[in-house]
C-alpha cells in the first residue's frame, strides 16, 4: 500500500500548456542575452522580386536583448500581427462546433453510412473530393484539423483503419489546395 502511494505522488504530470508556452517565452528572451546577433546579406531576386540571402554574408551584429517588460509584449504584439489568422480560426471552429453540437455532422455520417451500405469503398473518393473542393474553392487546409478524429472514426466503422481516415481528410485537401482555381490564398498570391 505504501508503495503504490509513493509512486502517485512522484508520479510525473505534464504541465498546463501556458506553462509550456511561458517557459518557452522566458527561455528565448534569456537566450538573446546569450547568443550572440548575426544576421545575412539580403538582396532582390530579379525573377520573384522576393528578397533573398546571399550566401556566405553572415556576419555578427550588435545584440539588442530583449528586456524584461519587452518579453511580455512581445507576446500581445505577435497576436495583433496575426489576428486576421488567430479570428479566422476561432470563427472556423466555432461554427464547427456549432454544426457539432447540433448533430448535423453526426447525424449525416450515419446518413451516409445506411445509403453506402455494400458500396463502403465509394466513401473514400466521395469525402476525398468534398475536401478537395474545400480546398481548391475557398482555401480550407489547415482547418480540416478538425476533421481528422471525424473522419477516422468513420472509417473504422467502414472497417478501415485511422491512417485510411486521416488520408481521406488530408490527402483530398491537399490535391484541391495543390489545384485551385478559386483559393483566394494562391490565386491572389499568383
Amino acid at each position: 500500500m505504501a508503495e503504490n502511494e509513493n509512486r502517485q505522488r512522484y508520479s510525473f504530470r505534464i504541465p498546463h500548456t501556458f506553462v509550456i508556452m511561458f517557459t518557452i517565452i522566458v527561455i528565448a528572451a534569456i537566450s538573446t542575452l546569450v547568443i550572440p546577433a548575426g544576421q545575412y546579406d539580403r538582396v532582390e531576386n530579379p525573377v520573384n522580386h522576393k528578397m533573398t540571402v546571399v550566401p556566405d554574408s553572415f556576419k555578427y551584429i550588435k545584440s539588442s536583448p530583449v528586456g524584461f517588460f519587452n518579453t511580455f509584449v512581445a507576446v500581445q504584439k505577435g497576436m495583433v500581427d496575426a489576428a486576421q489568422i488567430i479570428f479566422f480560426i476561432f470563427i472556423v471552429y466555432g461554427s464547427f462546433y456549432i454544426v457539432i453540437k447540433t448533430g448535423t455532422l453526426n447525424n449525416a455520417i450515419a446518413h451516409a453510412i445506411r445509403k453506402m451500405k455494400g458500396k463502403e469503398q465509394l466513401m473514400i473518393p466521395i469525402s476525398m473530393y468534398i475536401f478537395g473542393l474545400a480546398g481548391a474553392i475557398f482555401g480550407m487546409f489547415e482547418e480540416t484539423f478538425g476533421f481528422i478524429p471525424i473522419l477516422v472514426s468513420l472509417a473504422i466503422a467502414l472497417g478501415y483503419d485511422a491512417l485510411v481516415g486521416i488520408c481521406m481528410v488530408s490527402f483530398g485537401v491537399a490535391i484541391g489546395f495543390a489545384e485551385a482555381f478559386m483559393n483566394p490564398f494562391t490565386i491572389g498570391v499568383a
